[in-house]
């Protein structure tokens, strides 16, 4: 029973790890666009993981230098999502303590934003 439910709860964190990757790909493709902001950016990576269930905190998207509001054409921008492990699995919250799952994706602005 033990194994039954560890593999089980691998497989939840397989599963959650990959909607962390899937949701800062979809954040950032919203922001590379003409237009794209970071309120769009946040609101896509907000919306894909409450169509998956997906518990998070307050500081869930994060950029790494350049932002989609000021970046230049062509110019890269790096989105950081990050995921809490507690909430999210089957497991009690206190076996994963402060695990986060993170996943960072970079992409180039393809037009810069007009004012």
């Amino acid at each position: 029973m033990t194994l039954t439910l560890a593999t089980i709860d691998l497989c939840s964190m397989f599963f959650l790890k990959e909607t962390v990757a899937i949701a800062a790909y979809e954040g950032a493709r919203r922001g590379v666009n003409r237009g794209g902001t970071n309120a769009a950016v946040r609101s896509r990576v907000l919306e894909f993981l409450d169509e998956r269930g997906i518990e998070y905190g307050a500081n869930v998207v994060q950029f790494d230098g350049t932002t989609f509001d000021n970046a230049e054409t062509l110019e890269h921008v790096t989105l950081v999502v990050t995921v809490p492990a507690a909430g999210n699995l089957l497991s009690p919250a206190k076996l994963y303590g402060d695990l986060s799952l993170t996943s960072r994706v970079s992409m180039r602005k393809e037009f810069a934003n007009q004012d």
